[in-house]
């Protein structure tokens, strides 16, 4: 499911106030420079974050985001569209679909305007979450036994347990695909949640009604 991505525009409007025309962008160009894991640490993965640089759109825009992990295997994604004739200083953030289980993480954004594909990002980063590049991951397995694969229906913060209080700033989307346990827990007070497999250990738990 296509999730909409903010980037950040570069203003550029006042200048175009004062001079009253628009000067076109010759073509696609620039990169991306810097990649970042906001808020990680041994026990949680944080978010996805590409920034500063800059890139110079000249017509309509397709853009697709990828992050792999040390195993080959996707662990975050995402395709984002806009207007030619603009500057972007970064990307933005993004989360994981999956837990990561291995580093480094590779992460990739290549943009097409219409004549083939540019990328303007490609990089790799360890992520304090996993153990780096080459050691085995002790951190929440990608497919934990007895999960299963569901869509998650409604954007939500993730939960220390059942009932309890969220974990940092930890969120999932709706749209995202999460292996999650079957068996929902259900609180004295009649509330019913789900166990979900998240970047880290332990896991944390979501109420089960954002569970597709």
């Amino acid at each position: 499911m296509m999730r909409k991505v903010t980037l950040v525009m570069v203003a550029t409007i006042a200048v175009l106030m004062v001079f009253g025309s628009w000067q076109s962008a010759q073509a696609l160009s620039g990169t991306f420079t810097t990649l970042s894991f906001p808020n990680a640490s041994a026990t949680t993965c944080g978010t996805i974050l590409v920034s500063g640089g800059l890139v110079t759109t000249s017509a309509p825009w397709t853009a697709r985001f990828r992050a792999v992990d040390g195993r080959g295997r996707l662990v975050g994604s995402n395709t984002a569209t806009g207007p030619g004739g603009a500057n972007y200083s970064g990307w933005g953030t993004e989360y994981f679909t999956v837990n990561p289980t291995a580093n480094p993480i590779h992460v990739t954004i290549t943009v097409n305007e219409g004549g083939g594909s540019v990328t303007v990002f490609d990089q790799s980063l360890d992520n304090p979450c996993v153990p780096p590049a080459g050691a085995t991951s002790l951190v929440g397995s990608t497919d934990p036994a007895g999960f299963v694969l569901h869509t998650i229906i409604c954007d939500v913060a993730v939960y220390d347990r059942p009932g309890g209080q969220p974990v940092a700033d930890n969120r999932i989307r709706a749209g995202q695909t999460w292996f999650v346990n079957p068996k929902p827990v259900t609180t004295d007070a009649g509330e019913s949640w789900t166990e979900i497999s998240v970047s880290g250990y332990p896991n944390g738990f979501i109420p089960t009604r954002c569970v597709g």
